[in-house]
């Protein structure tokens, strides 16, 4: 696994530099070396790795040191992109001391990118990216970016495909790949929803986590205002052989002409929202019969939220659309694997989400910031009575409460594990929280 931390200025650039992030070399690993002569350090220093042919320099965080300031534990900061892999051991440069010598591990992260060409006849980009899900499976997804600058508009239109064509060495454009997920092609009426990452002109700085199954994005596309997107394998619960091809793709938006500056609420990869009055959903996933679905948990208009008329959904935050075999109330025993004693509007309420008593509080601890992870896992309800089940979970994407002192770009460290806090888009309520985990 790899996380990478940039910046870049404009849509396509984005792309250009994403698509190096993803298919370059990376530092994967870090640790002391047993030559390391380090004096000076204190915890918190930020150490460069020295050498090779950077895009992006990985970077080193100090965790802990001795009395003198030798370097004890050291942990992955920024994974960097490299074209040429810098060697180790390696005499990282910066921080307070001086002498650190560390022990590093490079290499790729399972992608090939397959295509990456101009689609308009101008300068936007159509990219084509497969994984190696660790060799054992061929993941195909992509974007194509897409502008109008009179409406303020720099964006990427999303998809996930089932395999890759191409004609003459040259890729078949977007439309035509095979089993390609819904978006703007296709003539889905209510302004062609999809699933698309909402995008500035100007700097954004980006934070990337990408293994051999999946992609995770996370832009600033406007001050404070946090877009993300996924494209890749969930981890599913079933077998390869009961569930062979569990892609998913997510953005912030299924509507096609949204802007990065627009008030109207967006989605996040926990919780994802339909926009005008849509039965569809910028999140898309290829069920076990191969068929492309929608995951929605609300709708929205404006600022507000109202359940989804849906039947694929993600908790904790989703709520079961009403079952006419309970005369139109939800039914917990039919549409959730969790115990039917649990009450849906005690756990997340979304209608009171920000209420002094929605019980979004941290957990009790030590500290007064002690928050729970609530992985997000996709589910199919069943709305009179038939056969529900659950997809799997979203790799390393969690809700967490907003409440306290937390916010966005904060880590949660818990041993090892690090966890980067976002807020959802443009909304900051006590709701709109998730975390992606580092390394």
């Amino acid at each position: 696994m790899s996380w990478i931390r940039g910046s870049s200025t404009g849509h396509v650039t984005l792309s250009n530099d994403i698509v190096a992030a993803i298919t370059n070399t990376s530092v994967l690993t870090v640790a002391i070396d047993g030559t390391d002569a380090s004096t000076g350090y204190v915890a918190g220093d930020i150490l460069t790795i020295a050498g090779g042919t950077s895009v992006i320099a990985a970077q080193v965080e100090v965790v802990t040191v001795d009395g003198g300031g030798t370097l004890t534990a050291v942990r992955m900061y920024n994974g960097g992109s490299y074209t040429v892999a810098p060697s180790t051991p390696n005499s990282a440069t910066g921080g307070t001391g001086s002498g650190a010598v560390l022990a590093i591990t490079t290499g790729t992260k399972g992608w090939t990118l397959n295509g990456d060409q101009v689609w308009d006849g101008g300068t936007e980009r159509e990219v084509f990216l497969e994984g190696n899900g660790g060799g054992s499976d061929n993941i195909y997804v992509g974007w194509r970016t897409y502008s109008n600058a009179g409406a303020q508009r720099w964006n990427w239109e999303l998809h996930g495909f089932t395999g890759y064509s191409e004609t003459g060495g040259t890729p078949l454009p977007t439309q035509n790949q095979p089993g390609i997920s819904p978006g703007d092609h296709t003539g889905i009426s209510q302004d062609e929803r999809g699933a698309y990452l909402l995008l500035t002109n100007g700097s954004m700085n980006w934070f990337l986590s990408v293994t051999s199954f999946r992609i995770i994005l996370i832009v600033e596309a406007g001050s404070g205002k946090w877009y993300p997107m996924y494209l890749g394998f969930l981890n599913r619960f079933a077998t390869a052989t009961e569930y062979p091809y569990p892609v998913m793709v997510c953005g912030p938006t299924d509507y096609y002409l949204g802007t990065a500056n627009q008030s109207e609420r967006m989605s996040t990869l926990v919780n994802p929202w339909t926009t005008l009055g849509s039965t569809n959903g910028p999140m898309q996933i290829i069920d076990p019969a191969g068929t492309w679905d929608f995951v929605s948990n609300n709708t929205v208009t404006g600022t507000g939220l109202n359940p989804a008329g849906i039947d694929n959904f993600v908790t904790p935050c989703g709520y079961p659309q009403a079952s006419s075999a309970s005369g139109g109330a939800p039914e917990i025993d039919r549409h959730s694997p969790f115990s039917t004693q649990l009450n849906w509007s005690r756990i997340i309420d979304a209608a009171a989400a920000d209420a002094a008593d929605a019980n979004l509080l941290p957990t009790p601890g030590t500290g007064a910031d002690a928050y729970a992870l609530f992985p997000a896992v996709v589910q199919r309800i069943d709305t009179d009575g038939g056969n529900p089940f659950v997809f799997g979970e979203i790799s390393d994407c969690f809700w967490m409460s907003g409440q306290g002192t937390i916010t966005a770009q904060d880590r949660i460290i818990q041993g090892s594990d690090l966890y980067r806090v976002f807020f959802n888009c443009n909304g900051t309520q006590l709701y709109d929280y998730f975390a992606v985990k580092e390394v």
